[in-house]
């Protein structure tokens, strides 16, 4: 019974990915029967798109350029203004200024997806997931949804970089069901730099040879040792090959 329920969270994590994947396809309608496309932002950038399975999914894609991504990459933190109503809860909560704004450009895309879809299928859990910057979108969104509209949300990230500071992420710890995933020594998990006050939510499902390791979870630092942060040398390869399937496949 144990493997049968292994092989289950395997096929499921693996399906969702799929999801996450396709985020990065221009044309989402090819391989989905019922596709919304998110657009936002100054230059109306497909950030990805949002369908119903039998669950409501929203997939949010990362960069076509993950090189430059990575050497423009800034650590510069802000607090949540503009992102979610002003409230006690958020003082002294920052996150990373630039993935804000990024989720800000499409936020009431995804409001507005989310009424659409709940209304369509009331009964529908939700689901969201997405790669590399798409996974630290995808924390936002997951956590505006489950704040704002009080939901269940499940997340599932897939190289996502570090996002906020310990009072931010202990807030998603508290109010997402979160399945952060890590492939080997994929170099973006390690950004920005956990000195920097810069943290990841729980709980994180370490790839290595094919064998996922569900992690510890600590309250400070919130990174198993015995983990992915056990390594010290990292890898781009890895973070664009999840499962043995190219991220920007199409």
């Amino acid at each position: 019974m144990y493997l049968i329920f292994i092989l289950f969270k395997l096929v499921l994590t693996t399906e969702i990915y799929d999801y996450a994947r396709i985020s990065y396809c221009n044309d989402t309608k090819k391989y989905l029967e019922e596709s919304y496309e998110i657009i936002g932002g100054p230059h109306k950038e497909n950030y990805g798109f949002a369908t119903y399975d039998g669950n409501i999914i929203f997939a949010f894609r990362g960069s076509h350029n993950l090189h430059n991504w990575i050497a423009d990459f800034e650590f510069i933190k802000s607090n949540t203004t503009d992102y979610l109503e002003d409230s006690d809860i958020f003082e002294n909560a920052l996150i990373h200024s630039g993935i804000k704004q990024s989720y800000i450009h499409i936020q009431n895309r995804t409001r507005d997806l989310l009424h659409l879809l709940i209304h369509k299928y009331p009964e529908a859990s939700i689901k969201i997931t997405g790669h590399s910057l798409g996974g630290a979108i995808t924390t936002l969104c997951a956590f505006d949804f489950a704040y704002t509209y009080n939901l269940k949300i499940e997340a599932y990230t897939y190289g996502s970089p570090r996002l906020g500071n310990d009072v931010f992420i202990d807030l998603v710890n508290k109010y997402v069901d979160m399945k952060r995933y890590v492939n080997n020594a994929d170099i973006v998990p390690h950004l920005p730099f956990e000195n920097m006050d810069f943290i990841h939510p729980y709980t994180e499902y370490w790839i290595k040879k094919d064998k996922i390791t569900i992690c510890k979870t600590y309250d400070k630092p919130n990174e198993d040792p015995n983990c992915s942060a056990s390594l010290y040398e990292y890898s781009i390869i890895d973070h664009t090959d999840y499962f043995g399937v190219l991220t920007s496949s199409c």
